[in-house]
């Protein structure tokens, strides 16, 4: 309602993840390599960002850290102190060091008077394939509190902090509020999703329903899109969901999310997050429209490269399968089944791996000659002798 009264916008940032190359993050401070309470410079190597033996008693939770591991400590808190004072003098970043989360082996805790509302990231917590390319990120994880309880302005100030240092938005969800009820309430929304007004360039999201059938329950919600295309919106009644079953605010929201699996999420999202809600199908635009607001519909299309780098997982993954694991047994179909067997196996007909059911045959044909190159390191000519 602030926000509203302040800018008269009706959309709202209401979370924000954002993954930073933790060599473009910004420089730790003298006052975090070179804390006051150490008196003796000698102690110190000074220049490389080291940390003493003596800072080490004075921060015990340092200890298990490895000196390439302080370096990435020290730009996350450096990080997380600069966004910290993007959204206002009530926030802060805790120094004590906390285990991870979301595959993130260690964080630090934003916090708005002492209550958490988001966290910094940063190393592997796995000893997978991914390991080595997280180890170099940060990540930024702020939740819907430290948004709506941020000083006005920070939006832009956090594009702008974005932009500078060449964050990669991974989610961003943008919350219109019927503080007064959504006319026609879950029904209307259910009505609308059957008639094709939340279609996309001709296609049906998916949509799932859940009405309140039960006096215990938390509100009606209907979810449209999912979050594995990167692109969901709940339309639910935020009142009770808040205070529970016996709320008679009538309040309703409509989030957005936008997930960064098929787009690249500009920071532009942040500046002007009434435009990219209307962008996101004409049935958002309608229902920001009725808040008579003014908007000129910006959407977050996939990105060919990112659908073709998802053709290519999957296919490679299939082709990787069947050279390393259902060759021999192949081998042995090939020189004993009859021939009619393979005729039969081989019709087009055939559905396809559901792995590959999003994508047509056209798009799947153009991506074996090389993802088989890639896996085996031979090229066409290769395949064909094969």
């Amino acid at each position: 309602m602030a926000e509203r009264a302040v800018r008269g916008s009706f959309v709202h940032v209401d979370w924000l993840r954002v993954t930073f190359q933790l060599r473009k993050c910004p420089a730790p401070s003298v006052d975090v390599l070179f804390p006051k309470h150490i008196q003796d410079p000698t102690d110190l190597y000074f220049g490389s960002g080291q940390r003493s033996d003596l800072e080490k008693v004075v921060h015990p939770h340092l200890n298990e850290l490895t000196q390439d591991e302080l370096f990435a400590a020290d730009r996350a808190y450096e990080l997380g102190k600069q966004v910290a004072q993007t959204l206002g003098q009530d926030f802060a970043i805790e120094s004590q060091l906390l285990p991870g989360r979301d595959f993130y082996k260690y964080r630090y805790t934003l916090s708005r008077k002492g209550y958490p509302i988001g966290w910094v990231g940063f190393l592997s917590a796995s000893n997978g394939k991914y390991r080595s390319s997280q180890d170099k990120t940060v990540h930024l994880n702020l939740e819907g509190m430290g948004c709506t309880f941020a000083q006005h302005g920070w939006r832009e100030k956090m594009a702008d902090f974005i932009d500078e240092y060449c964050g990669l938005i991974t989610r961003a969800d943008l919350a219109l509020d019927f503080f007064d009820g959504l006319k026609g309430g879950f029904e209307r929304v259910k009505s609308d999703f059957l008639s094709g007004a939340m279609d996309c360039h001709g296609r049906r999201p998916a949509g799932r329903a859940n009405e309140d059938l039960n006096e215990k329950s938390k509100g009606s919600s209907f979810y449209i899109g999912t979050r594995e295309s990167g692109k969901l919106t709940n339309a639910y009644e935020k009142g009770k969901q808040l205070f529970g079953c016996d709320d008679d605010s009538n309040w309703w929201r409509v989030e957005l999310r936008y997930g960064n699996q098929k787009r690249v999420i500009p920071s532009d999202i942040l500046r002007r997050p009434h435009d990219f809600f209307a962008g996101a199908s004409d049935w958002h635009a309608s229902i920001l429209a009725e808040h008579g607001a003014q908007y000129q519909a910006q959407p977050i299309k996939c990105t060919e490269r990112l659908q073709q780098q998802s053709i290519d997982a999957e296919v490679t993954r299939i082709v990787r399968w069947f050279i390393e694991t259902a060759a021999p047994a192949a081998l042995l179909a090939f020189q004993y089944l009859p021939f009619k067997v393979f005729a039969e196996l081989f019709d087009e007909g055939r559905k396809l791996p559901n792995r590959l059911r999003k994508f047509d045959r056209d798009e799947i044909a153009a991506r074996f000659a090389n993802c088989y190159q890639s896996v085996t390191g031979k090229g066409q000519a290769g395949m064909l002798t094969a």
